[in-house]
């Protein structure tokens, strides 16, 4: 059904690590005094030295004699727990508000959450799809059908509209879509490119080189497209091609 995909080069990416780290925990065993031996009026046997890491005791008392010192205490070792490893990042920024549909062969990302079309655009690459290219009446049937499933018949305000991937930003009057086909020329006098379908709105697109440079489908009964402000917060349909 499609050619080749170039695709539009906005990325939007985030993401997340884990860090492992490792301590060390040392312990030593006390020491103790030696015994004294035999002599007049011994004395009692002097602190032994402590050992690394850990600490020493006084030595006992010799019975006769000079005691001698307790030896020090073993260095006691271990090693420090693993820390956790990064949680995984989800799959496509907007992936939480879209939900996948298929249709001709095709994945689709029907998506709620309001962005602009720019944002949308990157959001959809993200996750290695484009903003939707619609190339006949029935897709756009399907895509009307199933993006506007939750929007009750009779509204048609521009807050459920759907973000497609038609734009002019790069030439104003070249309608292309994002993967850089022609399917519209001109203004609403224009024409159709290459054979290509389009479903504009009586008296769309404009071509006065202002804001309304993104194509956004209507919610009606056709399913009409009109050119739009690319920076307003909309809807989306992504699709894999």
């Amino acid at each position: 059904m499609r050619r080749g995909v170039t695709g539009v080069v906005l990325l939007a990416a985030i993401s997340a690590c884990g860090r492992i780290g490792y301590d060390a925990t040392l312990r030593s065993d006390s020491g103790t005094g030696g015994g004294g031996a035999a002599g007049v009026a011994g004395t009692g046997g002097g602190a032994g030295s402590g050992g690394t890491g850990g600490s020493a005791s006084a030595g006992t008392s010799g019975t006769a004699g000079a005691g001698a010192g307790g030896q020090a205490g073993s260095v006691g070792t271990g090693t420090g727990g693993s820390g956790g490893t990064g949680g995984t990042t989800g799959a496509g920024g907007g992936a939480g508000a879209c939900a996948l549909a298929t249709y001709g062969g095709h994945t689709y990302a029907l998506c709620d959450r309001p962005l602009s079309w720019i944002n949308a655009a990157a959001d959809c690459a993200a996750s290695g799809m484009s903003l939707v290219r619609i190339d006949d009446a029935a897709e756009n049937q399907w895509v009307l059908t199933n993006a506007f499933a939750g929007v009750p018949a009779s509204d048609n305000q521009s807050t459920v509209w759907r973000w497609l991937g038609g734009t002019d930003l790069t030439v104003v009057g070249e309608w292309r879509w994002t993967d850089g086909a022609l399917f519209w020329l001109g203004g609403s006098n224009g024409s159709a490119q290459n054979g290509l379908y389009a479903n504009w709105l009586a008296n769309r697109p404009t071509s006065g080189g202002t804001a309304s440079d993104c194509t956004i489908m209507q919610h009606n009964t056709e399913g009409f497209w009109t050119d739009w402000d690319c920076a307003r917060l909309e809807p989306y349909v992504c699709e894999r091609y």
